[in-house]
């Protein structure tokens, strides 16, 4: 009897023995990727918690909506054989229509506005014909374009101008078709080329294409204007006077200056001090 019922036993543990290493492989499972691929995503997310989780949602959805789609022709597209390029999508469905400048006076509108923006320029990072631009020749196309800068140096505050992000010479906002916001900003002053654009990770699939128009609208601009900016550098703690007079692009040494609440000016558009009448 006893007999019988060892074999019975044994017997149960065989069957169920497959179903049970079965709901634990699938507890554990891992979506199959590469060594490489998990330390990767490992490290993002130890280094930008914040950037890993976000991606991590959209890796969760790009997961279940391969589970659904078809494989399509990779020839047609190159994105892996699962999904049609967002920038042929994108373009069918958005169109840059008003690009508003946010002059000085409404630089707290903005920045209250869209204090919720996830700024980034990820996908504005893509080359282009502005990187083989000295900054300050761009800075006269944006003085043509939109005029005088939304945001400068004096803008920030003094306890925060040697910090590396803080050393700005200009800074334009622009809202686009009224609803998303968009920055462009120097990089390393006058003395390098290009400049950044930076906008809401909400509208990345548009900013693209927002960036191309902006960059077709610049280089379509009638003429460069002249300008003349302050800019301080913290590496070595001087101050410098830059600009476009109408004829070169200058960069001088100057001292401290002491007016930081107006923008600079050239000597013979200095205001006349006012007259006062007598009798």
């Amino acid at each position: 009897m006893r007999r019988i019922c060892g074999y019975l036993s044994l017997l149960f543990m065989l069957c169920a023995s497959p179903s049970v290493e079965a709901q634990a492989t699938t507890e554990t499972a891992h979506p199959s990727e590469d060594p490489y691929t998990a330390l990767r995503k490992e490290a993002l997310r130890k280094q930008d918690p914040t950037l890993y989780y976000r991606k991590k949602v959209q890796w969760e959805k790009l997961a279940e909506r391969a589970k659904v789609i078809k494989p399509i022709n990779l020839d047609e597209v190159g994105l892996g054989g699962w999904f049609q390029p967002l920038e042929k999508e994108t373009e069918k469905s958005f169109y840059v229509g008003s690009i508003q400048h946010m002059p000085r006076p409404k630089r707290k509108w903005f920045l209250d506005s869209f204090r919720d923006a996830d700024w980034t320029g990820a996908p504005l990072s893509r080359p282009s014909v502005l990187d083989t631009m000295r900054t300050a020749e761009i800075r006269a196309l944006l003085q043509s374009l939109f005029g005088s800068p939304s945001s400068t140096i004096f803008d920030v505050p003094p306890e925060r101008r040697r910090s590396e992000l803080e050393h700005v010479q200009f800074e334009y906002y622009l809202v686009v078709n009224d609803t998303i916001p968009v920055m462009i900003m120097d990089g390393l002053g006058p003395k390098g080329k290009g400049v950044i654009f930076a906008g809401d990770w909400a509208d990345e699939n548009v900013l693209p294409l927002i960036k191309h128009e902006l960059i077709r609208r610049m280089m379509h601009a009638v003429d460069p204007k002249p300008y003349i900016d302050f800019y301080y550098d913290p590496d070595v703690d001087l101050w410098y006077k830059t600009g476009f007079d109408g004829n070169r692009y200058f960069t001088e040494q100057i001292k401290k200056p002491k007016q930081v609440y107006e923008r600079p000016y050239f000597e013979e558009q200095e205001p006349a001090a006012p007259t006062t009448g007598k009798g």
